[in-house]
């Protein structure tokens, strides 16, 4: 598929002195079917999302069964995220809506899908942290594999993708106040990395969003296997282990989870996503401004085009391919056993 063209342009900020609070996100279910979305944040931090997903459900739920007349109860949402993750985890465990009284086995629910969560997506940070480097080119100094205290601003090729759009790399005191953290980067920035050959068109701020080789690297490490992150990896190759791996479909929360992994693995950041001492990046609201952005209703036509990209060059399917719409041989034999 030809790069996404686009003459709309769209908001990206710059770096600022402050961070808002974290809001913890969670990637759709449909992201990894063999095992709870990672969700991005620490125990303890906040309320738990599968716990608050699990209450969203049984609200709606509880709405619906308030009707006698069933013509007259309201359908389920049709644009709800969490409604949709919540009927996937019903569905994905049999029995499971006869159980929702029950406030003991919905508590051990939501914690095992929350150990499940953080462990996949620490398996994920650690397995970027060396990989990111291959899904680069060469650098001077060279990026190293096992240690991030070189990486983010500190490196010079690494700071120039992750630098603000607003704010220029060549700029020495630029570099000395990121470095030194004394200017922040907003989660709001969408920095170089995540275009199309890592520039960033000042007319056209979707100009080549989300269309960077090392985002579709790094899905397809993460998502599909390591060693199909290499661009030689037959397509065919490629979805034969998204199939296998239970991976169907590209989601806009699969494209938040692999921008916010590969912000993470190209910084210094040494913890995930908390706001601490040394650590200024808000990794949780960065996920869900871009995830925000891809489901803006003015955003409809231009994400499914970036999902269709994905869709091709992650699982290796191709979303122009024509296929014959005949209904195929079965239906030609009903079709004829009805005409006998």
């Amino acid at each position: 598929m030809a790069p996404i063209r686009s003459s709309v342009s769209s908001s990206a900020s710059s770096g600022v002195r402050s961070s808002s609070p974290p809001a913890a996100p969670y990637p759709s279910r449909e992201d990894r079917q063999r095992r709870p979305s990672p969700e991005l944040g620490e125990e303890n931090e906040q309320p738990k999302r599968s716990a608050l997903v699990l209450n969203h459900g049984m609200k709606i739920l509880a709405d619906i069964d308030d009707f006698d007349d069933e013509t007259e109860a309201p359908e389920p949402p049709a644009d709800d995220p969490q409604w949709d993750l919540f009927s996937a985890i019903m569905d994905g465990i049999p029995g499971s809506k006869r159980k929702l009284t029950d406030e003991k086995w919905v508590a051990e629910i939501a914690r095992t899908l929350d150990k499940g969560a953080s462990s996949a997506r620490s398996d994920d940070v650690a397995s970027l942290k060396k990989a990111v480097v291959d899904f680069l080119p060469t650098c001077d100094p060279p990026i190293q594999r096992t240690s991030k205290t070189r990486r983010g601003f500190h490196h010079p090729y690494l700071g120039l993708l992750l630098c603000p759009p607003s704010l220029d790399w060549s700029n020495d005191e630029i570099r000395r106040e990121l470095r030194d953290e004394i200017t922040i980067v907003k989660h709001t920035a969408y920095p170089p990395f995540l275009y199309r050959n890592y520039e960033i068109e000042s007319g056209d701020l979707l100009e080549g969003l989300f269309e960077s080789s090392i985002l579709l690297k790094a899905a397809r490490h993460i998502f599909v296997s390591p060693s199909s992150a290499d661009d030689e990896c037959s397509r065919s190759t490629r979805a034969g282990n998204a199939a296998l791996n239970g991976m169907t479909k590209i989601t806009p929360a699969t494209i938040a989870y692999v921008a916010t992994q590969v912000r993470f693995a190209l910084s210094s950041d040494s913890v995930f996503g908390k706001k601490v001492k040394n650590h200024q990046f808000d990794s949780y609201a960065f996920y869900d401004n871009i995830l925000s952005l891809l489901g803006q209703p003015e955003m409809a036509d231009r994400t499914q085009l970036i999902l269709e990209y994905w869709t091709e060059n992650v699982l290796g399917t191709d979303s122009d391919a024509v296929y014959d719409d005949d209904g195929g041989t079965a239906a030609a034999i009903l079709a004829q056993l009805r005409r006998a």
